[in-house]
C-alpha cells in the first residue's frame, strides 16, 4: 500500500472516520478526499494533486498545508473555509492551480501570490476579499503575470476602477470579473490580452466607453458586459437649428459624449445655434473583426442603434447571442442555415420591426418578445418544412403580428414553451397543434383567436401552464381539460365567451396553483370539488423557478413560469419574479389560505358560501351575476337559495346536526319497500297472480326473440 499514487476517497462514505493509515502513504501523488481534513494528511509531501472540494471543513486553511512544495493542483473551493490565506503559499512553489472559491476567505490576497512562476490557474472567486481590484493586479504583477491563463474574481467584493496594470497579463484566455463593484472605464491596455478567450465583466458599474483597443483581441469567442452603464462606441449626435423656411436643419458630426463636443476642430459652432436633440450609443465597430466570437451577451446595456449588416454576418458563428433589453432597431434578417447546433438568440426587448426572419433548423432558442414585429407568422412556421426544428422554446409575444396560425407544427415537435401572446392573430387553432407533445408552456394570451379548443390539443398532456386569455373562444369549457393536464399548474381562460357549467373534472387538477375563468359566461353553481386544489391551500416558500433551461455560459433561466397577465380584483396585473407564490382560485370556503376570488362578470346563482376567507373579500368580485350574500348589499330570499349551491341543514334543539336529505332518502326507501313488496309477502293468492303475469310475459318475450330469428 506505501506504493500507492492514485487514491479517490470523496464519495467513500467515510463520515469523517477517516483512517490514520492514509499519513503513511509517503509516495501518493492524487488524493480526492470527502470529510474533514484529517490531522495526518500533513505527512503525505509528496502529493502533486489534492482535492477536497464541496466538504464544508468551517474551519482555516492549515498551516501545514503550505508546506507541500510538489503539490501542482490544489482545489478547496465550496468549504465554508474561514479566515485569510497567509503569505507562506509562496512555498507551494510548484503549484500549476490553486482553487479557493466559494469559501468564506476575507482579508487581501498576499502578494506573495505573484511569486509563484509555475502558476497558470488562479480562482478566488465567492470570498470576501474586499480589496480593490488594483490592489489585486499588483498582487499578481510578479513572476505570476507572466504564465497566468485563467483569473476568477467572480463575486469576491471588488470595488474601485480597472488599471492598465491588467494589460501585463499577457497570456490571459479567461478574465471572470463579473458581479463586483468595479466602476470606471475599461482602459485601453486591455488590448493586450492577445491571447484572452473569455471575458465577463457582467454586472459592474463600469462606464465611459468601449476602447477600441477590443479590436485587438482576435481571440475573444466568450464576451460578457451586460449591466453596465457602458455608452458603448457614439458616433453621432444630433443637431438641429431652427429655421424659418424648413422649419428644421440637422446636421451629424463625430461626438465626445461626455464633454458633449464635437470632435471635428473645423466645424465651427458659432455659425448656429445648437441644440441637442438626441444621443445613441452604437455598436462597436470591433465586433465585426471578430472572427472566432461564439458567445456574445451584451444586454441591458443600453445600446441604441441599428444593427450594421456586417455583425449579422457573424450570426454564423454564434452559440449564444444576448441583445436583450436595449434599443436596438431596424429589421432581423434572414438567420443563416449554417449554424452550431442548439445555437440560443435572445434578441427581446428591443425595437426591432419588419418580418419575422426565417429561422436556421439549428435554432434551439428563440426569443423575439417585446418589439415591434409585424405581419404573418405563416412563412416563419412553413420554411424548410423537409426538415425537423430543434427549437425547444420559442416566444414570439408582444409584437404585431397578424394572420392566422396555419398547421405547420408538425416538424417543430421539440418545443417545450411557446409563447404568442399579445399579438394581432386570428383564426382557430390549427389541430396540428396536438404535435406538440412535449409542451410544457402555451400562452395565446391576447389576441383575437375564436372557435373552439381543438381536441387534439388533448395530445399535449405536459402542459404545466396554458394562458388562452383575452381571446374569443366560444362553447363550454372542454371537460378533457381536467383529465388530460394532471401537471396543470396555470389555467387562464379569463375574458373568452365560454359558457355553461364549470366542468367537475377541472377538480381533477391537484397540482393547480392559479385558475381563472372570469369575464365569460358561465352559469350554475360552483363544483363542490374544487377542494380537491390542494396545492392553492399549501404553503409554497420556494423562491426558484419551477422549471430551467441551461445556457452555455453556465447560469440558468426560468422559462416557463416566466409570466403571467391576471385578473386581480377587477385589474389586469402581470406577474413574473413572484409568479410562483401565486395562488388565484375562483374557489369556496374551505380553501383556507385563499388570497383572492374573482368570479365577476359570469352568471353564476345562489348564496355566497359562508367563510371568514370569503367574507372579507372585495364585492367587486362577484359582480356581474346573479349571487347574493355577504360580502354582497343585502340578504339572500328565502326563494333565491338553492340546495345545490349550499345543503341547507338544521339543528335539533342544540344538537348534532341533521342532513335531512340522508333522512328523506332513508325514509322513502322503508315506504317503497313495504308499499310494493309488503302485500306480496302477506297474500298468497296475489303472490300467485303475480308469478303468473311474469311467466306470461317470459312467455310473449320468448315467442319474440323466436321470429326475429
Amino acid at each position: 500500500m506505501e506504493s500507492l499514487r492514485y487514491l479517490n476517497l470523496s464519495h467513500a462514505g467515510f463520515g469523517g472516520l477517516i483512517p490514520p493509515q492514509l499519513g503513511n502513504l509517503s509516495n501518493l501523488h492524487y488524493l480526492n478526499l470527502g470529510g474533514p481534513i484529517p490531522v495526518h494528511l500533513q505527512n503525505l509531501t509528496s502529493l502533486r494533486h489534492l482535492d477536497l472540494t464541496g466538504n464544508t471543513l468551517n474551519s482555516s486553511i492549515p498551516d501545514w498545508l503550505y508546506t507541500f512544495s510538489h503539490l501542482e493542483f490544489l482545489n478547496l473551493g465550496n468549504n465554508n473555509l474561514q479566515g485569510t490565506i497567509s503569505s507562506s503559499i509562496r512555498n507551494l512553489t510548484s503549484a500549476i492551480c490553486i482553487d479557493l472559491s466559494y469559501n468564506e476567505l476575507e482579508g487581501e490576497v498576499p502578494r506573495s501570490l505573484g511569486n509563484l512562476c509555475n502558476l497558470r490557474e488562479i480562482r478566488l472567486a465567492g470570498n470576501k476579499w474586499s480589496q480593490e481590484i488594483s490592489e489585486i493586479f499588483q498582487s499578481l504583477s510578479g513572476y505570476v503575470s507572466n504564465g497566468l491563463e485563467i483569473l476568477e474574481l467572480f463575486s469576491a467584493q471588488l470595488s474601485r476602477q480597472l488599471t492598465d496594470e491588467l494589460g501585463q497579463f499577457k497570456n490571459l484566455a479567461v478574465l471572470c470579473l463579473g458581479f463586483n463593484s468595479i466602476s470606471g472605464p475599461i482602459p485601453w491596455s486591455i488590448g493586450n490580452l492577445s491571447s484572452l478567450r473569455s471575458l465577463n465583466l457582467m454586472n459592474n458599474q463600469i462606464n465611459g466607453t468601449l476602447p477600441q483597443s477590443f479590436g485587438q483581441l482576435s481571440k475573444l469567442d466568450n464576451l460578457n458586459i451586460k449591466s453596465n452603464v457602458l455608452e458603448g462606441v457614439v458616433f453621432e449626435v444630433h443637431f438641429c437649428q431652427f429655421n424659418e423656411i424648413d422649419k428644421t436643419f440637422c446636421i451629424s458630426k463625430p461626438t465626445d459624449f461626455r464633454s458633449k463636443k464635437q470632435l471635428d476642430p473645423s466645424f465651427s459652432t458659432q455659425l448656429f445655434t445648437f441644440e441637442i436633440m438626441e444621443f445613441r450609443a452604437k455598436i462597436s465597430l470591433w465586433l465585426l473583426s471578430q472572427k472566432h466570437l461564439k458567445y456574445l451577451d451584451i444586454s441591458n446595456t443600453r445600446v441604441s442603434d441599428v444593427v450594421p449588416p456586417l455583425f449579422w454576418n457573424l450570426s454564423s458563428q454564434f452559440v449564444y447571442l444576448n441583445l436583450y433589453h436595449n434599443q436596438i432597431y431596424g429589421e432581423i434578417p434572414n438567420i443563416p442555415m449554417i449554424l452550431s447546433t442548439s445555437s440560443m438568440f435572445d434578441m427581446s426587448s428591443n425595437h426591432f420591426n419588419g418580418l419575422l426572419p426565417y429561422i436556421s433548423s439549428n435554432v434551439s432558442f428563440l426569443d423575439l418578445s417585446d418589439n415591434l414585429l409585424s405581419g404573418s407568422i405563416s412563412h416563419f412556421l412553413c420554411y424548410k418544412m423537409n426538415e425537423s426544428k430543434q427549437m425547444s422554446y420559442l416566444n414570439l409575444g408582444k409584437n404585431f403580428l397578424s394572420g392566422e396560425i396555419i398547421g405547420c407544427w408538425m416538424k417543430w415537435q421539440n418545443l417545450f414553451a411557446l409563447n404568442l401572446g399579445s399579438n394581432n392573430l386570428l383564426g382557430s387553432i390549427p389541430t396540428s397543434v396536438g404535435s406538440l407533445i412535449y409542451l410544457q408552456s402555451l400562452n395565446l394570451y391576447n389576441n383575437k383567436f375564436f372557435g373552439t379548443l381543438p381536441s387534439s390539443l388533448k395530445n399535449c398532456k405536459n402542459l404545466v401552464t396554458l394562458d388562452i386569455g383575452k381571446n374569443q373562444f366560444v362553447r363550454s369549457i372542454p371537460s378533457w381539460i381536467g383529465l388530460r393536464f394532471s401537471s396543470l399548474v396555470i389555467l387562464s381562460l379569463h375574458s373568452n365567451n365560454f359558457y355553461g357549467y364549470i366542468p367537475e373534472n377541472l377538480c381533477s387538477l391537484t397540482s393547480l396553483q392559479i385558475l381563472d375563468l372570469s369575464n365569460n359566461k358561465l352559469f350554475g353553481s360552483i363544483p363542490r370539488c374544487v377542494n380537491n386544489f390542494i396545492a392553492m391551500a399549501t404553503n409554497n416558500n420556494s423562491n426558484g423557478p419551477l422549471f430551467l433551461f441551461e445556457q452555455p455560459i453556465g447560469y440558468a433561466l426560468s422559462m416557463l413560469l416566466d409570466s403571467a397577465l391576471l385578473v386581480v380584483k377587477g385589474k389586469v396585473l402581470e406577474y413574473s419574479t413572484t409568479l410562483l407564490l401565486v395562488k388565484i382560485l375562483k374557489s369556496m370556503s374551505s380553501l383556507t389560505f385563499l388570497s383572492h376570488l374573482n368570479l365577476s362578470n359570469n352568471n353564476l346563482s345562489g348564496k355566497i358560501p359562508l367563510s371568514t376567507q370569503l367574507q372579507s373579500l372585495s364585492a367587486s368580485c362577484f359582480i356581474g351575476n346573479k349571487l347574493c350574500g355577504a360580502p354582497l348589499i343585502g340578504n339572500c330570499p328565502t326563494s333565491d337559495v338553492k340546495p345545490n349551491v349550499e345543503i341547507q341543514r338544521s339543528k335539533d334543539f342544540g344538537g348534532p346536526e341533521v342532513d335531512w336529505i340522508y333522512v328523506s332518502v332513508a325514509v322513502g326507501f322503508v315506504v317503497g319497500f313495504w308499499v310494493v313488496l309488503g302485500p306480496l309477502l302477506l297474500n298468497k293468492q296475489w303472490r300467485i297472480v303475480y308469478f303468473e303475469f311474469l311467466d306470461y310475459l317470459g312467455y310473449k318475450l320468448w315467442g319474440v326473440v323466436a321470429q326475429i330469428w
